[in-house]
């Protein structure tokens, strides 16, 4: 990781990118468990203004046979609508993209866009 710009603060063991002044942070999380020929999954969606403060947040249960990664962009989806839905206009996005169902996901921070774009 480069050098710190100073706007990023420690989460467990990584640093992430705290939103700008003024701005808002979605947090996304997904988890799964097994049942018996399909799974439970679990999204959870929490946007943090830019001191980590509780702004909102979304959680929804899913049965069916997904893949970790569907799910989290399925997330990641769910945390824009509900942006979108109260007027908040989201300046970064933070989930655990390769990580997910591991059960130690701190959550690596992303630029929007770019995350965005690896959703196809």
């Amino acid at each position: 990781m480069g050098p710190s710009s100073g706007r990023e603060r420690w989460i467990g063991y990584q640093m992430c990118p705290a939103a700008p002044p003024r701005g808002l942070k979605i947090n996304i999380d997904a988890s799964i468990r097994p049942g018996a020929g399909f799974y439970f999954y679990t999204t959870c969606v929490v946007i943090r203004d830019e001191c980590g403060f509780f702004v909102t947040m979304q959680k929804r249960k899913v049965i069916g046979l997904l893949s970790i990664e569907d799910v989290e962009a399925m997330a990641v989806r769910d945390g824009l609508i509900l942006a979108r839905d109260r007027g908040y206009q989201i300046d970064v996005i933070e989930c655990d993209p390769l990580g997910v169902g591991v059960g130690v996901g701190v959550g690596v921070g992303w630029r929007k866009n770019t995350y965005l774009n690896k959703i196809k």
